[in-house]
């Protein structure tokens, strides 16, 4: 009887759990989930359309010499034209002729290709590109990103006006010490093993040292030097701008002529310059005004078509009080700098007395008159005699070989420069002093004039400036570490 008892089923666990507590589980699980892919899915749409960024559009020009590029992890190779470059770039100018030069432009295709910042290599000195960023979007909130990285030698920094958003362009030293550009502006970066170097010509920008030496910004007209070694930095005067109007703004542009000539201000311009002294009706006459260069940058543009002889197309500018001139013995440094774009010339070379240069500057300086002892001579009035000394320079950007003409005019100093056409370049005469026999440097400048010779010519030009320098450095010199 006994076996035949029925006994309860055996209650197996159910290995799942409590079946409300596992659907809570789900339930809040599922919520935290979903309210994870809302926020990413949020922030990742909010990053893509405001905060994230693509490249910048980046072109290298080489302007003279030829130019060495490696790009990461390659063998360097020669460049003598134009190319574009991306991020891992390194540009390296010619280490024998401090003539050769490029260029290097960054540009926005977001709006109408336009160029953010130009960035000129030169002679003797190398780069390297880092990253150049620009926001995805036009309506995306973030900075014009460029950093310029392992600087050796010498640049000439340009951040264009009216951007439609700012801009951070860092340049770094091989020791990672930076320049920081914040905002439009021209600016020159110098790096070497023991210093890096800045000078403000307009704009603003900050240099950074150790993380001791607290950050100085470089008023404009000034100049920063930070010296590696001391951890210091000292800051001076750059140099004066002895022309005025040296950018050769146009005064209300389109306001032009009979012929359509404008006139920059500051500057007595003519369209046939050697009619000022030949009297001759040489036709066609040339042309000089504003107008926009074939790669976009606001120039004033000499040109001259149709011809079969020689005329000169350029600006004057006398300097002091009834063009007396200024004093420059109070200078160590007196140097001549203009940025120019040949485009076009029919003659080769500067023409057959190496006078007919697309572009040619003229400096007049003065000095006194002495006798063999020394003593200074005077005229009927018992006042002091005077003469002119001159400098001429030319560039050209056309070379036939097979036509020998001289390349250097017979009152030059040195050989006319050649470049590429259809390339910025800006020429750097060095010290004018040094031009001189040491004892008979000038005394006073007279005047500057720049102008296109020739048959046909066509040149842009932006830039003329007579630059001086009273010293290196100021008396005053500020160690960056007595401001923290």
């Amino acid at each position: 009887m006994a076996e035949n008892v029925l006994q309860p089923d055996e209650v197996t666990p159910d290995i799942f759990g409590n079946p409300t507590r596992i659907a809570w589980s789900v339930l809040v699980g599922s919520f935290i989930v979903f309210c994870l892919i809302c926020t990413a899915s949020t922030l990742g749409t909010y990053y893509y359309f405001f905060e994230s960024s693509v490249t910048l559009t980046t072109a290298l020009q080489v302007g003279s010499g030829t130019i060495g590029v490696r790009e990461a992890n390659t063998a360097e190779q020669t460049a003598t034209g134009l190319r574009y470059i991306d991020a891992g770039t390194t540009v390296r100018t010619d280490q024998t002729n401090t003539l050769s030069q490029a260029s290097i432009t960054f540009r926005d295709p977001n709006n109408a290709d336009r160029a953010v910042s130009v960035v000129t290599v030169k002679g003797d000195s190398s780069v390297q590109l880092l990253y150049a960023r620009r926001p995805r979007f036009r309506w995306g909130t973030g900075l014009y990103r460029i950093h310029l990285g392992q600087l050796s030698g010498e640049i000439d920094v340009t951040v264009a006006d009216e951007l439609i958003r700012d801009v951070e362009l860092v340049i770094s030293s091989s020791q990672g010490h930076e320049v920081r550009i914040l905002e439009s502006g021209r600016y020159l970066v110098e790096g070497t093993a023991d210093q890096l170097i800045l000078t403000n010509r307009d704009g603003v920008a900050i240099m950074l040292g150790e993380e001791s030496v607290p950050p100085r910004s470089i008023p404009i007209g000034g100049r920063g030097v930070y010296d590696i070694g001391e951890g210091v930095i000292e800051i001076g005067t750059a140099f004066d701008n002895l022309t005025v109007n040296s950018e050769l703004q146009v005064f209300r542009p389109g306001e032009a002529d009979i012929a359509g000539n404008e006139y920059p201000s500051g500057w007595v311009c003519s369209n046939d310059l050697q009619n000022e002294i030949s009297r001759e009706n040489r036709l066609p006459k040339g042309n000089h005004r504003f107008e926009i260069s074939p790669d976009g940058r606001e120039s004033f543009r000499l040109v001259r078509e149709g011809a079969n002889n020689n005329v000169a197309t350029g600006c004057r500018q006398n300097f002091g009080d009834d063009d007396e001139g200024i004093d420059v013995t109070q200078y160590n440094e007196l140097f001549v700098q203009m940025t120019l774009y040949v485009d076009s010339q029919s003659l080769s070379g500067c023409g057959q007395a190496a006078s007919e240069c697309p572009l040619m500057v003229r400096i007049i300086f003065e000095d006194l008159l002495r006798d063999e002892q020394g003593n200074i001579l005077t005229d009927e009035d018992d006042q002091p005699r005077y003469q002119e000394r001159e400098f001429i320079q030319g560039v050209y950007g056309r070379l036939d070989p097979m036509v020998p003409w001289a390349l250097r005019c017979g009152t030059c100093f040195q050989d006319h420069v050649r470049i590429y056409p259809d390339a910025w370049y800006i020429y750097d005469s060095g010290d004018l002093f040094d031009f001189f026999p040491s004892g008979e440097r000038p005394e006073r400048v007279k005047s500057i004039e720049f102008y296109a010779s020739g048959h046909n010519y066509d040149v842009y030009v932006n830039e003329v400036a007579l630059l001086a320098r009273q010293q290196p450095m100021l008396d005053e010199t500020v160690n960056a570490q007595s401001d923290s």
